[in-house]
């Protein structure tokens, strides 16, 4: 195999993302080394939602359909995503070029792999290319306990909106970012006085449904509704992970920047649970939230 240098590695990655790379060289390790790059430039959930996306794009673009038959292949796309950042976990200090090379040589880069952990029946299965399916033959141990596997990324707005206003959407997918996933939709919609209620309800009947009403907290519902709005201001992203992206503070640092409006702990008031409590601190106007500490 020959060496990679940093500058190849970049030019294949670019080439890929663009679109522009043909299709005879999109080879096995040319999928390690773009899933590896990406791996050290975003954190796992990150990285793992690019390279799926732009697989299925790429994919499109020189003609190969992703069906339930041939394309994209979801459990083997985090398959080959968990061992890289695996390998990258174990050798933390190696340069792009040292991490690249070093992998590509090792046993865990072996096309073969996978059938240490997956009979050929499941691997190639209609459900192990629709979906994320752990190993018959021995489990993945998962880098992370942060890893989402077929999170509500995986639905579309449409049906992101529809399974939860029906309370059919499986409740260990309503996570933080789901919840702002939720008020970007409808705040694309609606205005935002519209926007609020409509979610406010939204919500109140899914917690009920789930038998949770006492974890429904109306201020903090409705100023995350106002922050998401602000950062939607800010941004011209047209779907949801591209505006997360371009708004990492939404997932980072979404308590600090609860904490820039209230003095109070509105996460743990009643009364910020039962009633909306207007900010005392900063209100909810245009100053940009890349200027508070």
């Amino acid at each position: 195999m020959e060496k990679m240098s940093a500058e190849a590695i970049h030019r294949l990655v670019s080439a890929f993302t663009d679109l522009s790379l043909p299709k005879s060289a999109w080879t096995h390790q040319a999928h390690l080394i773009v899933g590896l790059w990406h791996h050290k430039n975003h954190d796992f959930d990150t990285a793992l939602e690019l390279v799926k996306r732009k697989i299925k794009a790429y994919n499109l673009a020189v003609g190969t359909q992703n069906t339930d038959d041939s394309g994209y292949h979801e459990s083997l796309s985090i398959f080959w995503m968990i061992i890289i950042k695996s390998f990258l976990n174990r050798h933390p200090l190696l340069s792009l070029e040292e991490a690249c090379n070093s992998f590509l040589k090792s046993r865990y880069a072996a096309t073969t792999l996978p059938f240490e952990y997956y009979s050929k029946e499941v691997l190639f299965s209609k459900k192990a290319r629709k979906t994320w399916v752990n190993g018959d033959i021995q489990n993945i141990s998962l880098p992370s306990t942060e890893i989402k596997l077929n999170n509500h990324l995986d639905l579309s707005d449409e049906e992101f909106v529809r399974k939860f206003s029906q309370c059919t959407l499986a409740p260990a997918l309503f996570s933080h970012e789901a919840h702002v996933r939720l008020a970007w939709i409808h705040l694309r919609k609606y205005d935002l006085a519209s926007a609020t209620t409509t979610i406010c309800d939204l919500i109140t009947n899914f917690v009920t449904h789930l038998g949770a009403q006492s974890k429904y907290n109306t201020t903090l519902t409705i100023a995350a509704i106002q922050i998401v709005h602000h950062f939607m201001q800010q941004s011209e992203a047209d779907n949801f992970f591209d505006f997360m992206l371009a708004s990492p503070k939404l997932k980072t640092d979404f308590k600090a920047l609860i904490q820039s409006h209230y003095s109070v702990d509105i996460f743990q008031s009643e009364k910020a649970k039962k009633e909306y409590i207007e900010p005392d601190i900063l209100p909810f106007a245009p100053k940009p939230y890349s200027d508070i500490d």
